[in-house]
This record gives C-alpha cells, structure tokens and sequence, in this order.
C-alpha cells in the first residue's frame, strides 16, 4: 500500500514539496491492448531490469540535455530539479503562445485521463499556464480534451481513436 501511495503522490523533495504530478489511481495500470501501455511498460522492471519510464529518463538527461548533470540513479529530488526545469526550457513546448495565436493559430490538445506514461495532470497544468500567459486570444483558440480511459496516446478501456492520427481528410 505504501508504495502505491508513493506512485499516486509523485515525488516530493526532502522538506515534503511536491515536484511533479503523481500517477491518478484511473486504470493506467493496466496496458491494453499492450501491456507497454500500462505501469508494466513505464513503473514495472522490463527486460532490461529497469522500468520504461527509467530508461526513458535516461535518454532523455542523457541525449535532450546539452550538458547532462545526472542519470536516474543519481537524480537528487533536491538538487536537480531546478536543473532540469531549466534544461527543459530549450525542449519543453513553451507556455507563451500568443504570437501563434496572434497569428490566428488554433491548437487542440488531448490526453488520456490513464496514461502511464505522462500524468494527466501535467497536460491540465500546462494548459492553465498556457493560458494565463498567451493572452486573450488563447481561450478562444485552444481546447483541451480529456479523454476517459485512454492511455498514453492509445489503449485503454476508454474510446482512444478520435481523428487525431493525421490531417482530417475531406
């Protein structure tokens, strides 16, 4: 029970402070159709010996980041975080959009309320930033969907195909 109470929290720094969303208790446990989908293919120890989410991490601190300061073994949830949040400034998409939507872009966002990959709650976080940064013209130019049992990108027991594979075509 503690360990799953841990995964639902998301990780916290020393003093308690939380650094990021945690895991919703909503069926990204399971993958379906694939059990990659789930905790088994980012939380669970795979045929490498670490779980996806680690090895993804890795390449990630390791290939996205110019000068790479840590690995997920020696990740300190004291002092890297701020690192990584200012690393993730040159690959994050950025919360500011109002030249896009000056412009008169449009932007639709989707993700899935099971994800095992990326807490929903990220994607509600960077939607609440993005439109208290971009102006006026974002709440008129962006929609956020939600979708119910959807796992990351696909899967789940919710409905997971919705047109967002490729340009509508007439």
């Amino acid at each position: 029970i503690a360990a799953l109470q841990r995964i639902h929290a998301g990780p916290k720094n020393s003093a308690g402070r939380q650094l990021a969303a945690g895991y919703l208790p909503s069926g990204s446990e399971s993958g379906d159709p694939a059990p990659q989908l789930g905790w088994e293919g980012y939380l669970l120890r795979g045929k490498s010996g670490k779980p996806g989410g680690e090895v993804l991490a890795d390449g990630m601190l390791g290939a996205l980041i110019q000068k790479p300061f840590a690995t997920t073994a020696s990740f300190d949830w004291d002092k890297h975080p701020a690192q990584l949040r200012a690393a993730a400034r040159e690959i994050d998409a950025p919360v500011n959009l109002s030249r896009f939507f000056a412009r008169g872009g449009k932007l639709i966002l989707w993700h899935g309320w099971s994800d095992a990959a990326i807490p929903p709650e990220a994607t509600l976080n960077y939607h609440a930033a993005m439109l208290r940064q971009s102006g006026t013209r974002a709440g008129d130019a962006v929609r956020l969907f939600m979708v119910p049992g959807m796992q990351h990108c696909f899967g789940g027991a919710g409905p997971d195909s919705f047109g967002q594979g490729g340009a509508p075509e007439s």
